[in-house]
């Protein structure tokens, strides 16, 4: 069978992990569609920061198809469960994003989830209110 997409899904702090489920299901269920035709499939993963690795890039921590390499086809990034101004600093998810998406990869969003894209996305209250993310990906 061939792999007609990998889609990451970013776990990054204070996400919400009901949508990470939610997506994995869902894209569980459009892999059994395509599956039938027994040529295909869609790869699933989940990629979080490695806390034994300060400062590193995210690491995949769950696959759906785990043995051959990664290709991120995609990469979402789910709604926060807190506000923006309090959103934690996400500097090497930043950076991880720009890298994939400079190496091809689509990113996409869900709410909140646009502001970790933001390199070294930290910012206070007063700057958060009203805050549209920036288009910083290309």
């Amino acid at each position: 069978m061939r792999c007609v997409a990998e889609i990451g899904l970013l776990a990054y702090p204070d996400c919400q992990l009901s949508s990470i489920h939610g997506l994995t299901d869902l894209f569980r269920i459009a892999t059994e569609w395509t599956a039938e035709t027994g040529r295909s499939f869609i790869r699933v993963t989940h990629w979080q920061r490695d806390t034994r690795t300060p400062g590193g890039p995210p690491v995949c921590t769950w696959d759906s198809h785990p043995g051959p390499p990664h290709r991120l086809d995609y990469i979402i990034l789910p709604p926060s469960i807190v506000m923006p101004d309090r959103m934690a600093d996400m500097v090497q998810e930043a950076a991880w994003l720009k890298d994939q998406h400079g190496s091809g990869t689509r990113i996409g969003s869900v709410c909140a989830g646009a502001f970790p894209a933001e390199p070294g996305f930290h910012v206070s209250t007063t700057q958060a209110r009203g805050r549209k993310p920036r288009r910083i990906l290309g």
